[in-house]
């Protein structure tokens, strides 16, 4: 599985490369890249970004390196992509906890799942301005499923876990 999410991760960010332009400059949320797996968003990029380990591949570095030169260059596109992808994000993660509550407990697909979960966070991380009223809505979906999970250890990858620490990631530590 590791090894699978770190082959997505690693085409995902070297397709970026090719395509970041276009795609921001586009109206589209979700863009379809020649060979990844995840469509390209900044939420999936972001991820992709935070998994690597950064320093053991210079191609990759180089790669993440002038992706953040386009964003950097294009900021206001890519805010307004987050916004938007944001949007649907939280939908999804509404929906993701809603079956969960109906079901009653956290299944093992929750492990998956939660991707979405990680990506809202890094969205609101990039924002330069919290929106207020959906931190609010998230809160309270958290809340939600905070009623039912119990805490119980890392839900990826171990090697993974130095990355995403339980105070920041608390949603990756349930189960």
């Amino acid at each position: 599985m590791e090894n699978r999410t770190h082959n997505e991760d690693r085409i995902l960010i070297l397709s970026s490369l090719f395509e970041l332009e276009e795609y921001l400059l586009s109206t589209v949320i979700l863009w379809r890249s020649k060979g990844s797996i995840p469509p390209l968003s900044p939420g999936n990029l972001m991820l992709a970004m935070k998994r690597i380990r950064v320093g053991i591949d210079a191609e990759l570095d180089q790669a993440i390196n002038h992706a953040q030169g386009i964003i950097e260059h294009h900021r206001a596109a890519w805010e307004k992509k987050i916004k938007a992808e944001l949007s649907m994000r939280l939908r999804q993660w509404r929906s993701i906890v809603d079956e969960i509550l109906e079901y009653g407990a956290i299944d093992p697909s929750y492990q998956y799942n939660v991707r979405v979960r990680v990506i809202i966070a890094l969205l609101m991380d990039a924002l330069r301005f919290t929106d207020k009223q959906l931190s609010e809505k998230l809160l309270q979906i958290d809340e939600k499923l905070n009623q039912i999970a119990v805490y119980d250890g890392f839900v990826w990858n171990e090697e993974l876990e130095k990355s995403f620490p339980q105070e920041y990631y608390p949603f990756l530590y349930l189960k």
